[in-house]
């Protein structure tokens, strides 16, 4: 005699409601996980949103030596990360001598100019915080 057993029920209740539980914990982790690389070149494609802070350490033939350089609130999610010194060449007509050695400055930047790997950029505008 074969044996006529009717499926526990609650074997998937349970299954179900691990699944779900699973998919939340997912949800969770991928929403905590940093901007990738890029997210940030999507955002820098876009023009005059990329945007930088950091502090003036010198000024040498009007390039602008820049410490602590961090984007800005509105260019980044999730806390602020030090990129290092960056040398930056500032707009035409703008007068480098404004920015002395520990200005704080914020800088709008012309993004095809964005070199990641020299740490050099050409900013379109350049305001003092600081």
């Amino acid at each position: 005699m074969a044996s006529n057993k009717v499926p526990n029920s609650f074997i998937y209740f349970f299954a179900s409601i691990g699944l779900i539980v699973v998919t939340i914990i997912m949800g969770f982790i991928i929403e905590k996980t940093k901007s990738s690389s890029t997210d940030i070149r999507a955002k820098a494609g876009v023009i005059n949103t990329l945007k930088v802070n950091g502090t003036v350490t010198s000024v040498d033939n009007g390039v602008l030596t820049v410490d602590n350089v961090f984007f800005a609130d509105d260019s980044r999610s999730g806390p602020a990360v030090n990129y290092g010194t960056w040398e930056v060449t500032p707009p035409q007509g703008y007068n480098a001598a404004s920015a002395g050695s520990g200005t704080t400055i914020a800088i709008t930047v012309e993004t095809k100019t964005f070199d990641i790997s020299s740490h050099k950029l050409k900013a379109t505008k350049i305001q003092i915080l600081k």
